[in-house]
């Protein structure tokens, strides 16, 4: 089983709103896309080694903090137990448009 954000793909998008802040450089250039990390969340559900693989580069450093943000997540189970493993989290950066 993977790990996962605590309360599921409802939680998480609400996390992202409260949290992810557009780069305002990243947004006076329209700068749009999605950015996608790497990180390990290990046996206690503890974040680290994260790391922005893909992406736009100007929005790059804000996905990465907003994961190192983002807490205690659930740890992936194999066989029953609790095991450390990598993630891979995609973080959509789309400026709104009136």
């Amino acid at each position: 089983i993977e790990s996962s954000y605590p309360g599921g793909p409802a939680a998480w998008q609400r996390f992202l709103k409260r949290n992810l802040h557009y780069p305002q450089s990243a947004a006076e250039q329209e700068i749009q896309g999605d950015v996608m990390v790497q990180f390990i969340v290990d046996k206690e559900g503890n974040v680290s080694d994260v790391q922005a693989i893909s992406g736009p580069e100007a929005l790059r450093s804000e996905a990465e903090r907003v994961i190192r943000k983002s807490g205690k997540w659930n740890p992936a189970v194999q066989n029953g137990m609790h095991v450390k493993s990598y993630k891979r989290q995609p973080i959509g950066f789309r400026l709104l448009t009136e």
